[in-house]
């Protein structure tokens, strides 16, 4: 909305955002862990990556509540309606507006991220193709 790309804009201009274009892969874990929190307003998702990558990297999340976010990010994220912008504000808030809920979210982010590690994969694929006979 022009409300946003204004307060984006002002926001910008007071240096407290900064718009970046494409970022080297190998620069985003220190960009990610670098930043107050990861917000991802997606109205569907089909795995989210980027929550457990920020997750692994210490970062709290505020995600939307859509797709599989709610199911990947567990207990350790804040979420909203990416529908409401009232919403995404308040969930990014509930962060940045306290250190209590940072280190929270941080803690909880990087036990979540264990659950997606590729040893954690590897162990549940076996794991299926044992039940189903396919590795003795």
């Amino acid at each position: 909305s022009r409300e946003q790309e204004e307060l984006i804009a002002r926001m910008t201009g007071e240096g407290r955002v900064k718009r970046l274009g494409a970022v080297e892969r190998r620069d985003l874990p220190a960009l990610i862990g670098g930043a107050v929190c990861l917000v991802l307003p997606s109205f569907y998702e089909g795995f989210g990556l980027p929550v457990i990558e920020a997750m692994a990297c210490g970062t709290p999340v505020a995600c939307s509540d859509r797709g599989a976010l709610p199911e990947v990010a567990g207990e350790a994220a804040e979420y909203f309606d990416p529908g409401d912008p009232d919403g995404i504000f308040g969930a990014v808030n509930n962060i940045a507006g306290s250190e209590k809920r940072k280190e929270e979210l941080r803690v909880a982010g990087l036990e979540r991220a264990k659950d997606f590690s590729w040893e954690q994969a590897t162990k549940s694929t076996l794991g299926v193709f044992r039940e189903t006979g396919g590795v003795q």
